[in-house]
């Protein structure tokens, strides 16, 4: 089929070259392309060659820059589009260059080639005949492999191919371009070209040659790259380096019958030559760096590829100088140079000194020696040396001295610091007073002068100073003056010593001093003190202490004069004897604990600046029952709150007092009313018809407020009851002083009808609690009765009893 449809080819030529350009011929036969797609033509159809070449470059020593990189072709039949693959490499400069041939019947042509669907430039059209050539070209294509597709505007037999070129300028790759035809030649005969070209240029060519079994061969000093007989047309391109001037490009042409041929030339301008031009660079090291990182760009003119250096722009240089070398792969002109990178440090230590230093010099001593620690220091690149003065290890005078540090790199770059090491003066001056001074003033003053030595001051460093306050020279009070003296020296520190300086003489005086500076002494503040029937043990009875002090500057004759009760019933008249004889008792404490009594009326001495210790016991007896409520002595009233004081006198001048403050517990007692100290009396008397019951009572507060009787057989059974007797407004009405005892004395009526009656048992109340006591008839007696007559009695009416009570 092939063969076929090449006759037809042929014949379509031969007849082609009879007719006009554009001439329509009518077929029905069907045209078959390589791949057996048959296209039937019912209409008028064009045949055109497109003719496709690869030049390949070889080495030539007039341009031996440029160099052919890969070729493809191929070739279609009746398509309005067809295509092929071309790999491009990745050398430097590329250009990629396109040719077509095309057998036209009309104005069929290409219309766009593209690479990797980028448009490619027509840069020569020999048209205007049969066969025509074009070429086509694209600057800088992609590397690797793509489709070149072709376009054509009607539709066309084809054939073309594709050639990339390295070592092409890219500015302006094509210096210029020509063509030129043959038609109706034979066998031998040439078609040629001259193209304007320069020393260095490459022309590149692409033929067309329309004839039956057509050929051609390119002439002498072209090398072919390409060539395609697909009869009736050969197609082909050859490249040649070029003249000075212009140059010819030819190609020899073969066939059967008339020929003719088209041929098309460009001069491809060659890339300049590669210039390399390197200049040393000189920086500072980055910050903390030693070394930098440091980019550069040699700069280049020409073609020269790419240029690799080592080390690499935006390496990492180290303090120093170092080598770089640059090379081009382009393989033309100068290939390397070299420069230097001189990084400088310029970054100085970091040092750190010591925190400041403080010693204290050693007793006696004015300096002292001090080893610090070093200071620390860091650099970029290495620390040299560490220096500091004055070194450690010197001998610092007392005071404050500024230790300058220096560290230096291997750069000699140098930084400072400071400290300061202080040697502290703490030594304070050994000073010592004179003895303390005692002295008597003049007869009738109160003070006198007095003259001291100065005190001696001693120091390890010279200009201590010395002051004392009062000053020798002042006048000093009767009494003792502490002189406080205070030695300086020049660094502050200060030791102090003092002594007395003592003016006898005047009159006595004392003063009373209770522990913790208390107001008074305090007994039972806390826990109220029991009333007892007798006086208690020492042991059991805790002092209350006091100190009488010599306060005067002469000596003292101490007096204790009266302990006496105080307060709102002595001021009234109550108590009109305050004297509180065996309520206290006063004794001396001596150096080794034991204890001296001190009755009323003791004398005692007391030396100067000396004083005398005291225990003051609180013996809370119970009192009798008193005769009367009015006139009472101290000793008859023991109420729950008992203020007194103690008198002290002084060469018979009242001197000192001490206030005493106690506190009686509250409970209901029964007592004896002549004596507290015996067993309590409760009597039970039958007189007539007439009971008698009488008893007496102790109640510190004086709440007493009722009594309950109790009456009793012969076996002490309960036999009659009279309850609730009211005391309250008796006592009340009776004016008794709080504190003071009384007798309570009743009598019952009924005492004859009530024969079995034997005995009384009573309980009587107040405000916290209650006593009871019982009597018998054969325990009483009217003596006893009539014995408590004379005593503050509370005669409660008389209650009668019958039988039913």
């Amino acid at each position: 089929m092939m063969r076929n449809l090449a006759q037809d080819l042929i014949m379509f030529a031969r007849v082609s070259r009879k007719q006009p350009s554009g001439l329509s011929m009518n077929s029905d036969r069907c045209l078959r392309a390589e791949g057996g797609v048959c296209a039937r033509a019912a209409v008028g159809f064009r045949f055109i060659l497109a003719v496709t070449f690869l030049v390949l470059l070889t080495a030539i020593p007039a341009s031996a820059q440029i160099a052919v990189d890969s070729t493809a072709s191929a070739q279609a039949n009746f398509v309005t589009v067809m295509s092929w693959s071309h790999t491009v490499g990745t050398g430097s400069n590329r250009l990629l260059v396109v040719g077509l041939g095309e057998q036209v019947i009309g104005a069929d042509q290409a219309t766009s080639i593209t690479y990797a669907g980028q448009n490619m430039t027509r840069q020569v059209l020999n048209g205007g005949g049969n066969p025509i050539s074009e070429i086509w070209t694209l600057l800088a294509p992609p590397s690797g492999t793509a489709m070149i597709v072709v376009t054509f505007s009607g539709a066309v037999f084809a054939v073309g191919g594709s050639v990339s070129f390295t070592g092409v300028d890219q500015t302006t790759p094509i210096r210029a371009s020509n063509s030129a035809r043959v038609n109706g030649v034979t066998t031998g005969a040439m078609v040629s070209t001259n193209v304007t070209s320069m020393a260095g240029d490459l022309i590149v060519d692409a033929v067309a040659i329309l004839a039956e079994n057509p050929g051609g061969a390119a002439a002498a000093g072209q090398t072919e790259r390409w060539n395609l007989n697909n009869d009736p047309i050969f197609g082909g391109g050859s490249t040649k380096p070029g003249d000075a001037g212009s140059t010819t490009m030819t190609w020899n042409l073969s066939g059967i019958g008339p020929i003719d041929a088209a041929l098309a030339a460009i001069s491809l301008i060659p890339a300049p030559l590669c210039t390399l031009a390197c200049m040393s660079l000189t920086r500072s090291n980055d910050p903390n760096q030693c070394g930098a990182v440091v980019t550069y760009a040699p700069m280049t003119t020409g073609s020269c590829g790419t240029v690799v250096c080592s080390p690499a722009s935006g390496s990492f240089f180290p303090v120093g100088t170092t080598t770089v070398t640059c090379k081009s792969n382009s393989g033309e002109g100068p290939e390397m140079c070299t420069f230097t990178v001189t990084v400088l440090d310029t970054q100085p230590p970091f040092i750190t000194c010591p925190a400041n230093v403080v010693v204290t010099a050693s007793a006696g001593h004015q300096s002292a020696v001090v080893n610090y620690p070093a200071p620390t220091a860091t650099d970029n690149c290495a620390v040299l040396s560490v220096s500091c003065n004055p070194p450690s290890g010197s001998s610092f005078p007392i005071g404050s001295t500024t230790v300058n540090c220096q560290a230096t790199d291997e750069s000699s770059n140098g930084s400072l610091c400071f400290f300061v090491v202080t040697v502290a003066d703490r030594e304070p001056p050994v000073i010592t007073c004179p003895a303390n001074i005692e002295i008597t003033a003049p007869a009738g003053q109160t003070s006198t002068v007095v003259n001291y030595p100065p005190p001696v001051v001693r120091d390890n460093l010279p200009g201590a100073t010395v002051s004392c306050a009062p000053a020798s020279g002042a006048t000093f009070q009767l009494g003792v003056t502490t002189v406080a003296c205070t030695a300086t020296d020049v660094s502050g520190n200060r030791s102090m010593c003092s002594f007395t300086v003592a003016v006898n003489g005047g009159p006595p005086s004392v003063r009373a001093v209770l522990p913790g500076g208390a107001p008074a002494i305090d007994y039972g503040k806390n826990d109220p003190v029991p009333p007892r029937r007798k006086p208690p043990k020492d042991r059991k009875n805790p002092c209350g202490f006091l100190t009488i002090e010599n306060t005067g500057r002469a000596i003292a004759i101490l007096t204790y004069s009266s302990v006496v009760r105080i307060g709102s019933d002595v001021t009234s008249g109550k108590i009109t004897d305050p004297n509180e004889r065996g309520l206290y008792q006063l004794s001396i404490i001596n150096r080794d604990a034991t204890e001296t009594l001190v009755p009323v009326g003791t004398t005692l001495t007391i030396g100067i600046d000396q004083s005398v210790d005291f225990c003051l016991r609180f013996i809370p007896l119970i009192p009798a029952v008193a005769t009367s409520t009015n006139n009472l002595p101290a000793t008859a009233v023991l109420s729950e709150e008992i203020n007194s004081r103690v008198n002290f006198t002084v060469q018979g001048a009242s001197a000192a007092a001490v206030e005493v403050r106690a506190n009686v517990d509250t409970p209901l007692v029964l007592i004896d009313p002549d004596n507290p100290r015996r067993q309590p009396q409760v009597t039970f008397a039958r007189s007539g018809n007439e009971f008698r019951v009488s008893f007496s009572v102790f109640d510190s507060n004086l709440d007493t407020n009722r009594v309950k009787y109790e009456f009793l057989d012969s076996q002490n059974n309960v036999a009659a009851v009279i309850d609730n007797v009211d005391l309250a407004d008796h006592i009340r009405q009776a004016g008794l002083v709080t504190g003071q005892s009384f007798t309570v004395d009743q009598r019952f009526t009924g005492a004859s009808s009530n024969p079995e009656l034997t005995g009384c048992r009573i309980t009587v109340f107040d405000g916290e609690t209650s006593v009871t006591g019982t009597a018998t008839e054969g325990q009483s007696s009217t003596a006893s009765l009539r014995q408590r007559a004379g005593r503050t009695t509370l005669q409660l009416p008389v209650v009668k009893m019958d039988r039913n009570n």
